[in-house]
């Protein structure tokens, strides 16, 4: 009787150790599964903040190229505008000197031909006026000398 209670103690027993190493084993795997789902969740995140961290600075970087780009461009078509503009005042300033060169160049040519008329016309007007004189002169001279030859 007391054998028989004895190895139904012993059989209770090894049930009882069997169940709560089977309640441990069950427990280690449950905790190995929440480890693993958290490193997995921890894993996800660091890779979504890295993936968000990439396209943030891959956004920047082209939004930086973009507006570096603008910049350049304004500054080019800038540099373009000022050198039209030195060139065009360039030009007129060019023509205008050229216009007044030509003007007073004309203007000298016509006060030279001015001068040329005016001298030639009293030269003329002089000639005229002394050569009747002369003449007159001559032939007062030469009456003179006739009228003392005469006597």
């Amino acid at each position: 009787m007391s054998c028989i209670s004895f190895i139904i103690i012993i059989i209770i027993i090894i049930i009882i150790i069997i169940i709560i190493i089977i309640i441990i084993i069950i427990i280690i795997i449950i905790i190995i599964i929440i480890i693993i789902i958290i490193i997995i969740i921890i894993i996800i995140i660091i890779i979504i903040i890295i993936i968000i961290i990439i396209v943030v600075i891959v956004v920047v970087i082209v939004i930086v190229i973009v507006v570096v780009v603008i910049i350049i461009i304004i500054i080019i078509i800038i540099i373009i505008i000022i050198i039209i503009i030195i060139i065009i005042i360039i030009i007129i300033i060019v023509t205008t000197t050229n216009i007044i060169i030509i003007i007073s160049s004309s203007s000298s040519i016509t006060l030279i031909i001015v001068i040329i008329i005016l001298t030639t016309n009293t030269a003329i007007i002089v000639f005229i006026h002394i050569k009747p004189a002369l003449h007159q002169h001559q032939y007062h001279y030469y009456h003179h000398n006739r009228h003392h030859m005469n006597k």
